[in-house]
């Protein structure tokens, strides 16, 4: 029996035809895509192989006359025909090469600083209501358990993004940082660009199961700074060293935010601690930069070493700690106490600016005023919140 379609039915049979159109012309666009990326005509597959094996493909199949040295990557004999490749398998190459990626990436995140944001978290809980009573609390534990781990993805991200703008920019080169991962060639910028996207994605999906906005915003605030830090607000002398110390200080107050339900009360709650650890932090930096003054100034830095000297740099660095010795002596329980581990810090900064400008060679004063920051005024932090 004959029948006709109405035009309802018609466009119904179609639509799976018309879908299929679109997926099969994503595919092209994609394959496309894959095959020009990065202007290299080796597939996906192939620019995820080890150097040597990518390197063969390249001059066995693409180029018969040109070794593989894309990258600065110095082509291996078998790519030169100097002497016969190993067969390898692909897949296993491949995943050997994001393993080593992985391994690579993960060193780049600094993982020594991970426990210590942890830790920040956790006194700052503690700190609101000097008390753990809040251990009890199912849904305060879960949240700080989301904070916590949000402020673990910020620290690393912070580290990840710093590494890639600083290689991106030649701040990095090996002439000055020769031991950083992307400098030795060790991995490569998109590798990096491709976990920090994927670590993004997790930090804003985590962001949404804050329960308090005011937390939610402070978190957020405080990844975007540190996303935006090494191309926009490092170059601008004492912002960076002010960003950096702000970042921090202010994982105290997410802790204590958790507990008292609000950021307003959880700030006021820890804010000596807050203004110790800033200080303190913005002191480190400061004194790190002067290390770092030679390599900052041929890459077109403006640190505070750079445009002052190291003396004045070591000067500039004990105001923000006598800041927080006057700021936690005004509401902390043993102000004496908590301010001999500051006054030590401002002691081996001041000792070591007279050394630098004596002319001799201050480094070993300087390392020690960096190296003994953080342990000082991590002490007077604690001293502050009890």
């Amino acid at each position: 029996a004959s029948f006709s379609l109405s035009a309802p039915n018609r466009r119904k049979q179609a639509m799976p035809r018309f879908l299929r159109l679109v997926l099969v012309a994503a595919t092209v666009v994609t394959g496309a895509r894959a095959f020009t990326l990065n202007k290299c005509p080796l597939p996906r597959v192939h620019r995820r192989m080890p150097t040597h094996v990518r390197g063969h493909l390249w001059t066995s199949t693409y180029q018969p006359a040109a070794p593989f040295t894309r990258h600065g990557f110095e082509a291996s004999p078998e790519c030169r025909g100097e002497a016969d490749p190993v067969p390898v398998d692909a897949d296993a190459s491949a995943g050997a090469s994001s393993r080593s990626n992985a391994r690579h990436i993960f060193k780049m995140t600094r993982p020594r600083t991970l426990p210590p944001s942890m830790v920040l978290v956790a006194l700052g809980a503690w700190g609101a209501e000097h008390s753990w009573a809040f251990l009890r609390d199912a849904v305060i534990m879960q949240q700080l358990g989301l904070v916590t781990v949000l402020v673990v993805l910020t620290t690393a991200t912070s580290m990840l993004i710093n590494d890639y703008w600083d290689f991106k920019l030649q701040v990095d080169s090996e002439e000055n940082s020769e031991e950083k991962v992307l400098v030795a060639r060790k991995v490569t910028p998109d590798a990096v660009k491709g976990a920090l996207k994927w670590l993004y994605a997790l930090h804003l999906g985590l962001l949404l199961l804050i329960n308090q906005q005011s937390l939610r915003v402070c978190i957020y605030l405080n990844t975007m700074a540190t996303f935006l830090y090494t191309r926009h607000f490092k170059p601008v002398p004492g912002v960076k060293n002010l960003l950096c110390a702000g970042v921090i200080a202010t994982t105290v107050a997410t802790g204590a935010t958790v507990v008292k339900g609000g950021l307003a009360p959880g700030v006021s709650a820890v804010w000596p601690a807050m203004a110790i650890l800033g200080g303190g932090i913005m002191h480190r930096e400061i004194a790190m930069d002067v290390t770092d003054a030679e390599g900052d100034r041929r890459a077109g830095l403006r640190t505070l070493p750079v445009m002052f000297g190291s003396t004045g740099a070591l000067l500039v660095s004990c105001v923000p700690v006598l800041v927080a010795i006057g700021a936690s002596a005004c509401r902390s329980a043993h102000p004496l106490a908590s301010s001999v581990p500051l006054l030590v810090m401002v002691a081996l900064a001041l000792k070591a600016a007279h050394a630098a400008r004596r002319g001799g060679d201050a480094t070993n004063e300087i390392a020690t005023a960096v190296e003994y920051a953080f342990p000082l005024l991590f002490v007077g932090m604690l001293l502050a919140l009890i």
